[in-house]
């Protein structure tokens, strides 16, 4: 088996003249066009419903959307397959048998959505959809539906999930019923997995797909949930790349402070936090740290055809986005989109204003898989870093799911081994300035221990951050 998980072959399906021409393609689209009504109306009520995966109130009442919408259908063995831990949301199920049928799909979707921050949804509620002649930031209008007729190709629907991914749920079933009109049978056995809680991170997908793993036997999974390429054409993506979040939190004085009193002599968290983030790429924006970009096996022969073929548009993005420059030394897109990255989701400090901040936090997202939490670790305690960090307080915490296999990451310290860091591999330099080190257990306890014998004070500044996604951190207080 090959060691990159970054495969990436592209198939554009709208280059294929042919197929985008067959008479199916063209029944189907005019099936589209002729109960474009029905259609919206029923996305219209799915978007009503608020789907936040932290509510388990609402994601029942979307579930129980998806069913009635499945059994209208006629798909066959409608039901909710539920989790052995409690409160979570259900993963909605159904599937269509054709005779003779030796192969088996399963098309997925997730009906949550993001969190919602009314202050961001000033134009319009969340979940109150609402149509634009254009897109918000092209001056869309507000613009009643008509009862009937065409529907403007331009015209757009905003309302939280609209796109990501209540849109993958209702084009799933709506090319069912697209197959069901023109008296089609797939040529596959499918199966329908709508999953309730992505956005969180899917922490309990793996243990649904455990308990339910005869019922769920398949050849292949589609993923409906990812963009159209950049030009608008529809794209397949074979392979996609892991995802993995990090928090950073650097400490300063106990307590904030005035810039005209101490400034220039007290560090400022903040600042120091932009220079450790800094360091972690170079001008190129290419990672740093050590071990990022090991196990990456070059692109072979057929991804680089197909990133050849696929249509060339990054002019036109870098001047869509205003963008003066891109990274990756020249590289189009979809060469450094094949690469793991490094991005910052977050930074967080006091409040704007002539205070010397007492922390600074980062929410740091890689595209790497578990790893890169180790290796965030063992950047984050090196020498570099301790330059960068001089003697501010440095906090490493790591997002575990309940229900995930922590290994090794919940040994104790000093047994982690290679590539992690253990106190034995630091330098007796920094090795010296290690004084505490706490842990987040999965249940949210705070142990601060202690490194010279002495009693540790019992909690400590991100105890109060264990919560339902629960949280382990290893800290080293330098």
């Amino acid at each position: 088996m090959r060691k990159q998980v970054f495969l990436f072959f592209l198939s554009f399906l709208a280059g294929q003249l042919v197929l985008a021409q067959s008479p199916e393609v063209l029944t189907i689209r005019k099936y589209g066009h002729q109960n474009a009504g029905p259609i919206i109306s029923e996305f219209s009520a799915f978007l009503s419903l608020p789907n936040v995966a932290a509510d388990p109130a609402g994601q029942q009442k979307n579930a129980a959307f998806i069913m009635a919408m499945m059994n209208k259908r006629g798909i066959q063995k409608v039901s909710l397959l539920n989790a052995s831990t409690a409160g979570v949301p259900p993963v909605v199920y159904g599937e269509v048998t054709v005779p003779g049928a030796k192969q088996t799909l399963i098309f997925y979707a997730h009906y949550d959505g993001q969190p919602v921050d009314p202050k961001q949804w000033t134009a319009s509620p969340p979940f109150q959809p609402t149509w634009r002649t254009a897109a918000m930031e092209k001056g869309g209008q507000v613009v009643t539906l008509p009862t009937s007729g065409e529907i403007n190709s331009e015209w757009r629907i905003y309302a939280r999930g609209a796109s990501d991914d209540k849109a993958g749920v209702i084009g799933i079933l709506t090319a069912f019923d697209a197959l069901r009109a023109l008296h089609t049978s797939p040529s596959v056995n499918i199966k329908f997995l709508f999953e309730g809680e992505e956005e969180a991170g899917s922490p309990h997908l793996g243990e649904i797909i455990d308990l339910h793993k005869d019922l769920l036997q398949s050849d292949a999974w589609i993923i409906c949930d990812g963009p159209v390429h950049q030009s608008g054409r529809k794209q397949v993506v074979f392979g996609v790349r892991g995802d993995q979040n990090v928090d950073v939190t650097v400490y300063g004085a106990k307590r904030p402070l005035h810039s005209g009193h101490y400034g220039n002599w007290v560090p400022n968290p903040a600042m120091t936090l932009v220079h450790l983030l800094a360091s972690m790429k170079d001008d190129s924006g290419r990672v740093t740290i050590a071990g990022w970009h090991d196990g990456v096996e070059p692109l072979g022969d057929a991804e680089r055809r197909a990133i050849t073929e696929a249509p060339a548009y990054d002019d036109e993005l870098r001047s869509e986005l205003g963008l003066a420059r891109t990274e990756g030394n020249g590289k189009s897109l979809m060469e450094v989109i094949n690469q793991p990255s490094l991005n910052i989701n977050g930074i967080s400090s006091g409040d704007v204003g002539a205070l010397v901040n007492v922390s600074g936090a980062a929410v740091l997202k890689s595209s790497k898989n578990q790893q890169a939490a180790q290796q965030f670790l063992a950047y984050l305690v090196s020498e570099r870093a301790q330059d960068l960090m001089a003697k501010g307080r440095i906090a490493f915490e790591y997002p575990l799911h309940a229900g995930v296999s922590p290994d090794p990451l919940l040994k104790p310290f000093d047994q982690l081994s290679p590539p992690s860091l253990t106190l034995e591999q630091l330098g007796d330099d920094s090795k010296a300035k290690v004084k505490q080190i706490f842990k987040i257990d999965l249940a949210g306890a705070v142990d601060v221990t202690n490194l010279d014998g002495t009693a540790a004070a019992g909690g400590c500044a991100c105890a109060g951050k264990a919560n339902a996604r629960r949280v382990y951190a290893l800290a080293a207080y330098v």
